[in-house]
């Protein structure tokens, strides 16, 4: 929150407490709050500071009439919700950055050499935790796609994203993920998959299986370098090609209900500009027949098309 806006809180709160009978004030005061949820996030900061501060024996009453009060408690609840909601949204992100040892930029891609010699590549907006042991090599998937190519080593290398875990049994392999949906795609080797409680299943090189929700599809495999600016998609679901678009973006995407499960894309979209990055999800939306009903400060909201 900036500094403008937490002083226009706290001459909001001393305005109106005095004067409460002010009917004039009372209707810029809701006007101001209404216009932008940073407002009640700060109003909601100065009022908790406000209370910090007081004296517990003698608290500071507001003179407001009762009528004012109820509104203000109503926006306090407001506040509370946006609040909420925002922890909701973006609190796992949070989380996901500060447990990752690596991570990659929005809209950039990223290579690097772990310490056994294993050549990482990590998507856009991908973040990953590392966690070697005499024993093992643990990488963790906490949130985009990574392309690994392993590096011969004793110790068995394994990735873990939820509750799948993959086995590296001598290659290089790539994993996908986004809400519902994990794509694991076999350049060389052989890769052994488990999810939650399920039998291992084996995926031989030039190999995908994707599993979307309960459905797994396996289809013959590629692998496709990323280009520069373009958002790449090879028959990608919905959850999959909109956690690829935000990847570029750094966004979040919300569902409103389950985004359509029957319909896969392949596309190539340029993503050079804001206005191309805006084209490509009308674009998406169209194709998946889906209506956008929020993009803006991060966040993209989205719903079946009615």
């Amino acid at each position: 929150m900036n500094d403008g806006v937490r002083q226009q809180a706290v001459q909001w709160l001393m305005q109106v407490r005095d004067q409460p009978e002010d009917v004039g004030v009372q209707q810029a005061f809701d006007l101001w709050l209404a216009a932008d949820d940073r407002h009640r996030l700060g109003y909601l900061d100065a009022l908790i500071a406000f209370n910090a501060a007081a004296d517990a024996h003698a608290p500071m009453h507001a003179p407001m009439r009762p009528g004012v009060a109820r509104r203000h408690r109503l926006w306090l609840g407001a506040a509370l919700g946006v609040l909420l909601a925002v922890v909701g949204l973006y609190g796992p992100r949070w989380f996901e950055q500060v447990r990752a040892d690596e991570t990659s930029a929005p809209g950039v891609a990223r290579e690097l050499v772990l310490a056994d010699g294993s050549q990482l590549r990590l998507a856009p907006d991908s973040a990953i935790a590392i966690d070697f042991s005499a024993s093992e090599r643990d990488i963790e998937l906490l949130r985009g796609a990574v392309t690994i190519d392993v590096a011969a080593d004793s110790r068995p290398l394994i990735l873990r994203h939820h509750q799948t875990t993959v086995r590296d049994i001598g290659t290089r392999f790539a994993v996908q993920a986004a809400p519902d949906v994990l794509r694991v795609g076999v350049v060389s080797g052989v890769v052994e998959v488990t999810r939650a409680d399920r039998a291992a299943v084996r995926i031989p090189a030039g190999a995908q299986i994707e599993w979307h929700g309960a459905a797994v599809e396996q289809r013959p495999w590629q692998e496709h370098r990323d280009v520069a600016d373009m958002l790449l998609l090879d028959h990608a679901p919905a959850a999959l090609a909109l956690a690829q678009w935000a990847a570029f973006e750094g966004s979040r995407v919300q569902w409103i209900g389950a985004p359509p499960s029957d319909i896969s894309l392949d596309a190539a979209l340029p993503m050079r500009s804001a206005e191309e990055r805006h084209a490509a999800l009308a674009t998406l939306a169209r194709e998946f027949g889906l209506d956008v009903l929020l993009d803006g400060a991060g966040l993209v909201v989205l719903r079946a098309a009615r």
